[in-house]
């Protein structure tokens, strides 16, 4: 491992900003081991949070819209194909309802449905990833170490949305009989460990937040486990036939927006 000086406190604590939409989308199509399927039309109106195009199968996933508008044209740049879509900037939502899952099968076609995928940069399918069966996950990881010496999105998220984050650890938890829940973050983002141990006893959360060196590449999924478990996984080992899972930050809000407030992952890699 490295320690490689960074630059994060120059913006790390600056507020979260919602950019203003633009006028015109390129959605990407491609998925994890191959493209989707578009199943909307050029000129169709669709409405926000509209499934546009699918993926069926143990990898598959969905995108949605996340404005409303008119369908473009399908376009293919630099060998990668999107999804044109005009934005019509009046912001109606489509209408979807969902319960609480209350059984390992419903979660996991709640999270294929909603194209939820790795926000941490692999865009592995999150459905995939937890298609495991109850008592088989020991060690839940979430993956706060942001070690890349720029990046600081993960902070501004575990600083904003630690309550969305220990809600979504509470319901994962119990849904899948884990044990022990670690949240792991460089010792340089200690300040965040009263706010997310506050969060965690609030939504009774039964897991610890653990201070990591701050090396590089402490984020990568081996390199995290290691540090947190002290279990060396050889590469190309499958996490969970250790049980062991490890997810991002950002992809427990992304589980959480589709949980409790019905939204797609309409975002990539915060």
């Amino acid at each position: 491992m490295l320690h490689i000086p960074d630059k994060k406190n120059i913006y790390k604590d600056l507020e979260i900003e919602t950019f203003s939409p633009p006028k015109t989308l390129h959605l990407p199509l491609s998925a994890f081991g191959g493209d989707l399927e578009v199943i909307v039309q050029k000129g169709e109106r669709v409405l926000k949070h509209q499934k546009l195009a699918q993926k069926e199968g143990f990898f598959g996933g969905n995108i949605h819209a996340p404005v409303s508008g008119h369908i473009g044209e399908f376009i293919v740049a630099n060998g990668e194909p999107f999804l044109e879509l005009f934005n019509d900037f009046l912001d109606e939502v489509i209408d979807v309802k969902h319960s609480l899952p209350t059984q390992i099968s419903d979660f996991i076609q709640l999270l294929q449905e909603n194209g939820i995928e790795g926000s941490g940069g692999a865009r592995f399918p999150t459905a995939a990833k937890y298609n495991v069966n109850e008592g088989q996950i020991d060690t839940l990881i979430i993956n706060g170490a942001e070690c890349e010496p720029y990046l600081s999105a993960d902070y501004a998220l575990m600083k904003s949305y630690a309550n969305e984050v220990s809600q979504t650890l509470h319901f994962i938890q119990h849904l899948y009989k884990i044990k022990t829940i670690i949240l792991g973050i460089e010792r340089m983002h200690k300040s965040l460990k009263p706010l997310l141990e506050k969060a965690f006893k609030h939504f009774n959360v039964e897991g610890k937040i653990k201070l990591l060196p701050d090396f590089y590449p402490q984020g990568g999924e081996l390199q995290l486990i290691k540090s947190i478990t002290g279990k060396e996984l050889k590469k190309g080992t499958i996490p969970s036939k250790e049980g062991i899972l490890v997810s991002n930050v950002a992809t427990f809000i992304a589980i959480h927006n589709a949980l409790f407030k019905v939204i797609p992952y309409i975002f990539k890699n915060t």
